[in-house]
């Protein structure tokens, strides 16, 4: 008797994800993939955390309503197939939502707050008028360019939670933002939203208002290495995770989320799986024995348990122990925890790595990003030789004299 064939079920193109609130209970948001592209919807509903009765009820009728609205977005891809639907209608989205989605699909705190503090920017730039993504063209980009370099000022929080104005914006942030516009309408002519992406045809007199000066690369030499691993620092594992960036340049963020399990020994070689944090880009990385000499002991930890458990939990508080410890070992220069991924870069490009396997190992998805390095590196030894030309110099005209 032939054996009844088992029927597939077809995925379905939307699904219902929840989204973590730092002050508890979860975001409701549709993970929306339709032909090869992913895009994410935020229905702006909320789950709050259930402690009564009256709030699991809330909860059910808020699923209710989320399941209705993915309902019918599974109904438009299914007649969008059908050429019911027009991808011309995607050019109507308004920039506003399409940068919530861009915002939840970038990793890391500091990127996801950057684009909140640009989508403020925007608001003000068109004084809190809705902007279609069809409308972002060459003069609303040369505009908000103006408006960042002449307009843009910065704002915090005060007491009680008040806005409070503060100093006009400099060129880096202007720079960030705008940065962080042009990337996501890279991201949206990538999704088909919009057809190309306008920043790409302004010129560099244009940019020119916002232009940051080049960022400078701050990085430790052999010997400040050895001071550090000389000095103790008030937190332990600060100082494990520091000089073990140091020698596999991992990111901060990187390391907060290695666990035990990421960690594999192929053959002889120890190796992490790694997604980076940044680029969501997934890395192989190898690690040196002096990396895996500053691991903490694992002990009975699992395989899910973060290898760096015991870091300061804010980047202020982490920040303050590296400069501490650095100042400790005599070191004057001004210390921040990426120091190490600048002094891994540098240390391998001076050794004689090559620029490409050095790109690969730091992450970078472009190798222009890892010339940066390769620049200080020529520097240095333009700095070394001029050094010994002027001593023999200074020996000649001793002579002379």
């Amino acid at each position: 008797m032939a054996r009844t064939k088992k029927q597939l079920k077809a995925k379905e193109p939307v699904t219902l994800r929840q989204k973590p609130l730092s002050k508890g209970g979860y975001s409701l948001y549709l993970d929306i993939y339709q032909n090869g592209n992913r895009r994410y919807e935020f229905l702006k509903l909320y789950l709050v955390p259930e402690v009564d009765e009256a709030t699991k009820m809330q909860n059910q009728n808020t699923i209710k309503v989320a399941n209705a609205i993915k309902a019918k977005r599974v109904i438009e891809i299914a007649n969008g197939k059908a050429g019911v639907v027009k991808d011309a209608a995607l050019g109507k989205m308004l920039l506003s939502d399409w940068l919530d989605e861009y915002k939840a699909g970038k990793a890391g705190n500091n990127n996801q707050k950057a684009i909140g503090r640009l989508k403020k920017h925007l608001a003000m730039y068109t004084n809190g008028k809705a902007v279609m993504m069809k409308g972002v063209d060459e003069a609303f980009c040369k505009g908000f360019i103006s408006y960042l370099s002449n307009k843009a000022y910065a704002y915090y929080r005060g007491k009680g939670g008040k806005e409070i104005k503060g100093k006009k914006i400099g060129k880096q942030s202007a720079s960030l933002y705008f940065n962080h516009l042009a990337s996501s309408l890279n991201e949206a002519v990538r999704r088909k939203i919009i057809d190309s992406n306008p920043t790409k045809y302004l010129s560099k007199e244009d940019k020119k208002a916002i232009k940051a000066p080049q960022a400078q690369r701050g990085y430790l030499t052999i010997e400040e290495i050895r001071l550090l691993i000389d000095t103790e620092a008030t937190n332990k594992q600060s100082k494990q995770a520091f000089l073990f960036a140091v020698f596999c340049g991992l990111r901060i963020s990187d390391i907060r989320a290695l666990k035990w399990g990421d960690l594999y020994k192929d053959g002889e070689q120890w190796k992490a799986r790694v997604l980076m944090q940044k680029t969501q880009e997934r890395l192989e990385l190898p690690l040196s024995d002096e990396a895996i000499k500053w691991l903490p002991e694992r002990g009975g930890k699992k395989a899910d348990e973060e290898v760096f458990d015991s870091l300061p939990t804010s980047a202020a508080g982490l920040s303050f122990t590296i400069k501490t410890w650095a100042k400790k070992a005599g070191i004057e220069k001004d210390i921040c925890f990426h120091v190490s991924r600048h002094t891994f870069a540098t240390t391998l490009l001076t050794l004689g790595a090559d620029l490409y396997t050095t790109s690969k190992l730091l992450g970078h998805t472009r190798i222009v990003t890892t010339q940066i390095y390769a620049d200080i590196v020529g520097k240095k030894k333009a700095d070394a030789v001029n050094v010994l030309g002027n001593a023999f110099a200074e020996d000649r005209k001793e002579g002379e004299d």
